[in-house]
């Protein structure tokens, strides 16, 4: 039994089945019903991948389809914009407490996540969150269980949901993506297609609400094409 997403592929290289020695074709099924994710949040993280082509896991190009959307609601995505980093934190901060404090969710249901760990990561373990204690996630499953705010990059949580995510520097040409100018033709349409898949990942880790922040620039470039109504 065998369960994949081409659209969480975030690393160049790989395998496909059939080289292997694994046939799949006429035997595999499409899972498209969500259970993790509120309509609002899917909905954006979907319409981000809308007309996307990719790899299926024999190696067979598709084009992404619309899910079945889970029968849970919770309000829209937030994004918000910040002249610094450490603005965009000291925000996140403050409506962590306002969440806890008015909706009853506790430290270990939150999670921030960053492409690059410079300077969130750095910024997080040196500043930490006024009136918050912060835990990097590692391999021990203690540390994702565990009653702190959680932090890593959106390759780390990867196969992990939180109840409320804080997906940070989503700032366009520095963080996501981050520009790359050594690459062109197909490597650079490959690189552009990781670095939007992990995007897709992050957003969606969230089950209940989703907050997306940028500083120092302008929104990625992977969301400024969404209708206003996909966030508040």
């Amino acid at each position: 039994f065998l369960v994949g997403d081409g659209l969480q592929k975030l690393y160049p290289g790989g395998y496909v089945l059939s080289q292997l020695g694994i046939d799949i074709v006429g035997r595999s099924t499409l899972l498209r019903k969500n259970y993790r994710n509120t309509q609002q949040i899917l909905r954006a993280a979907y319409a981000m991948m809308r007309n996307v082509r990719y790899n299926d896991l024999d190696d067979r190009e598709a084009e992404v389809q619309e899910p079945e959307y889970s029968p849970r609601e919770g309000p829209l995505p937030v994004v918000r914009g910040f002249p610094t980093p450490e603005q965009e934190l000291q925000w996140v901060a403050e409506e962590i407490h306002r969440l806890m404090a008015e909706e009853g969710y506790r430290p270990g249901d939150f999670a921030i996540l960053y492409r690059w760990r410079d300077p969130y990561e750095h910024l997080l373990q040196t500043n930490g969150l006024p009136g918050l204690q912060v835990q990097v996630l590692t391999e021990n499953p203690e540390t994702y269980f565990g009653p702190h705010v959680k932090i890593t990059t959106f390759d780390g949580a990867k196969g992990l949901e939180f109840r409320v995510v804080f997906a940070v520097g989503v700032t366009d040409a520095t963080m996501v993506p981050r520009d790359d100018w050594t690459l062109e033709g197909p490597a650079l349409e490959d690189y552009m297609l990781r670095e939007r898949s992990r995007l897709f990942v992050a957003m969606t880790r969230a089950g209940d609400r989703l907050y997306i922040t940028y500083a120092r620039g302008q929104l990625s470039r992977f969301l400024a094409s969404l209708p206003e109504g996909y966030f508040a």
